[in-house]
């Protein structure tokens, strides 16, 4: 199954790394398969000293958690989405939260989960 992971997923296992969200991201036998895009690399660098002090991580733990949990996570690049799906996510997301814009496509262009 292709599951599309946003960033608030990502922070979720970050915090803590014994949640059930991180548990299923990291069970390698799961038959998931994840995906996002670069995007979801960018918010969560943007907010990398926080997500560390909050979770009472040291910089070395910090690092080893993200890459278990980012190894799992395929990026696809954003300009492989048709235009017309982008515009269609946008439309959904406008009103909402226009930052999940490019999970939105992603999980309609590869026919996946959110």
């Amino acid at each position: 199954m292709r599951i599309v992971v946003d960033t608030n997923i990502v922070f979720s296992a970050l915090l803590n790394a014994d949640s059930r969200i991180a548990r299923i991201i990291l069970q390698p036998r799961s038959g998931l398969n994840f995906y996002s895009t670069h995007h979801l690399l960018t918010e969560i660098e943007s907010h990398r000293e926080k997500l560390r002090q909050l979770a009472g991580y040291t910089q070395e733990q910090y690092d080893d958690v993200f890459a278990q949990i980012s190894n799992r996570i395929k990026i696809l690049d954003v300009r492989l989405i048709p235009v017309a799906l982008m515009k269609n996510a946008l439309h959904l997301t406008r009103d909402v939260d226009v930052d999940d814009t490019e999970f939105i496509a992603l999980t309609d262009h590869i026919k996946g989960k959110l």
